[in-house]
């Protein structure tokens, strides 16, 4: 008889972690789809934007918040423009107009509260763009991914300041 309880439990338990599997493969397909169709939304915008400027991107990269928000950053290397589209608000900046990004961390020791990227524009305006809005822990996964994501945003932004040549830290 306590063969046939413990053939039971260990049977709710597999059916347990079956649909829990099934339904993780489900949202990660939903979330894929959302992704991809924010991807089409954004690259639709940054065509419109390309003809209404006159420019052309060559390169483009993708990042996302918490939300599950994309944010399209591309570039045109020739006339030397960046695009960033995140939902309705859409910035081309020339290059020349970057003044720098960081990244701006609300957190303690064990949590994340929030992280922004702060670009500077040469002509004193600072446009931030959220990558962590809700609490969560540090060394969670999603912390780690945004931290990541909002870092690999900063360096790109930043690389592009001075057409990507940074002075030589040598003297001659």
């Amino acid at each position: 008889m306590k063969d046939y309880i413990i053939y039971m439990v260990l049977l709710a338990f597999l059916l347990f972690n079956l649909y829990v599997m099934l339904v993780g493969q489900r949202r990660k397909k939903m979330s894929a789809a959302d992704v991809k169709r924010q991807e089409g939304e954004l690259g639709r915008i940054a065509l419109e934007e390309q003809k209404k400027h006159g420019i052309k991107f060559t390169a483009h990269s993708t990042y996302m918040n918490d939300k599950g928000k994309v944010i399209l950053a591309a570039i045109d290397p020739k006339k030397k423009y960046l695009g960033i589209f995140f939902g309705d608000n859409v910035q081309i900046i020339p290059y020349d107009d970057l003044e720098g990004a960081r990244a701006v961390s609300n957190c303690d020791e064990k949590y994340v509260y929030s992280i922004d990227v702060e670009i500077t524009r040469k002509s004193g305006t600072v446009i931030a763009y959220p990558f962590a809005t809700e609490k969560r822990r540090k060394k969670g996964w999603i912390s780690q991914f945004i931290e990541k994501d909002s870092g690999e945003f900063v360096t790109a932004v930043n690389s592009l300041i001075g057409d990507g040549e940074k002075p030589s830290d040598t003297q001659e």
